[in-house]
């Protein structure tokens, strides 16, 4: 019989192209706790951004405890050790109910993303040296096997361009701090540069095609939206606002989770 601490051992167990997965989902979570906290100061979807808020704390320290009981080595421990400390303080603010902690937030979480980013990049790397190391792989072997956890760290980027997209259009809506055309224009251009790298990879299998075409799909949607004739972001479109652009990033966020866990899922190991 398993006693409890077992079984949060067992559940915290993973392999190192999940690891990769869940690195980069970290990234999202951290955006979209800003995200939430944004709209609940403006008074808005505040049941479902409450709701969304707890699930996306709680998943982030999961995420965390289980990529501080992977660590395979001291690089990878550091950088997951340097996420905690700042999601601790990150978190504070998060839930704190003061103006001053949304400024903080606002102030804050492009840092954030960096100390999350940190985290996927080591274990990239980890993952690269590691192909090399390794015995009875060929060549192409390994330049498969590395390319699988670029690709899936380039996938989860798209889960949190969605969120870091919803909270820059929304600060600029509620008020909250001024953005610019360009700013949005940058995150919509490193969304496209990232589709556009995932759909020629040549070990895409049908069901990556299939789930990477219903995440463009909706992307093609929600830029006809933003863009106006000239080719340039309206920052108040007609046809969206940011309580219907929050619905419509979930809805991406949720074809881009299913495209990154294929990804990882092909270097199960």
């Amino acid at each position: 019989m398993f006693s409890a601490t077992s079984l949060l051992q067992a559940q915290t167990k993973t392999y190192l192209s999940n690891a990769v997965n869940i690195a980069g989902k970290q990234r999202m979570l951290g955006q979209r706790m800003a995200k939430n906290k944004v709209f609940l100061a403006a008074n808005q979807k505040k049941s479902f951004a409450t709701k969304e808020l707890q699930k996306t704390i709680a998943g982030f320290e999961k995420g965390l405890k289980i990529l501080q009981d992977f660590a395979p080595n001291n690089a990878v421990k550091h950088k997951v050790d340097i996420q905690e400390y700042v999601f601790n303080k990150y978190k504070t603010a998060i839930l704190s109910k003061s103006k001053e902690s949304l400024k903080e937030v606002l102030a804050t979480n492009t840092l954030f993303l960096a100390v999350c980013d940190d985290v996927v990049t080591e274990l990239i790397n980890y993952s690269y040296s590691k192909a090399l190391k390794a015995d009875g792989v060929n060549k192409h072997q390994k330049y498969v096997i590395d390319k699988i956890a670029a690709a899936t760290g380039a996938s989860g980027k798209l889960r949190y361009l969605t969120q870091r997209l919803t909270l820059y259009f929304s600060i600029n809506e509620f008020g909250y701090q001024k953005v610019t055309p360009l700013e949005l224009d940058q995150i919509i251009k490193t969304m496209d540069a990232n589709l556009g790298y995932l759909t020629v990879l040549e070990f895409n299998t049908l069901d990556i095609d299939d789930s990477l075409s219903e995440v463009q799909y909706y992307w093609n949607q929600l830029k006809g939206f933003l863009y106006n004739e000239k080719g340039e972001v309206n920052m108040k479109p007609k046809k969206i606002n940011a309580l219907s652009l929050y619905d419509l990033c979930n809805t991406i966020l949720a074809k881009a989770n299913a495209t990154t866990k294929m990804y990882a899922d092909l270097n199960k190991q």
